[in-house]
């Protein structure tokens, strides 16, 4: 989800992104605070309160929300992924953004990953991904 704003050193500058690849988003930050406070996910729901001020924030600056009300912003082409056991997001948020951005007019490839939760640094093992090059 991409505002341009023109920089005002350098007004001629395109800052807009060719594609955009997105892995394991919080999409649907309202959905994904209310989801891991009714599993009482403290750790989670810290990170919200740390980022967010308030549900009326998390609701103003929410990418499914802002293309489901149909508000002025760019789509360039996007990958998003998410794992199938991904317990920090709600498994259907990253297809529902998927169509969202289709909807609105946007290219998105959406691809999950069976079987597999958010890859991380924290010892979980992370999906084997292949990485296809276009000539």
């Amino acid at each position: 989800m991409i505002r341009a704003t023109p920089h005002c050193r350098w007004p001629g500058v395109d800052a807009g992104l060719a594609f955009a690849v997105v892995c394991w988003p919080v999409a649907d930050p309202l959905a994904r605070y209310r989801a891991v406070r009714e599993r009482a996910n403290e750790r989670l729901v810290d990170a919200h309160h740390q980022f967010w001020p308030s549900e009326d924030a998390m609701a103003e600056g929410n990418p499914q929300l802002i293309l489901e009300r149909g508000e002025p912003i760019e789509r360039p082409p996007a990958l998003i992924m998410q794992g199938t056991v991904d317990d920090n997001l709600t498994p259907d948020m990253a297809a529902n953004f998927a169509a969202a951005y289709t909807r609105a007019g946007g290219s998105i490839s959406f691809h999950r990953f069976e079987g597999h939760p958010m890859p991380s640094s924290r010892g979980i093992p992370q999906p084997r991904m292949r990485c296809a090059r276009s000539a």
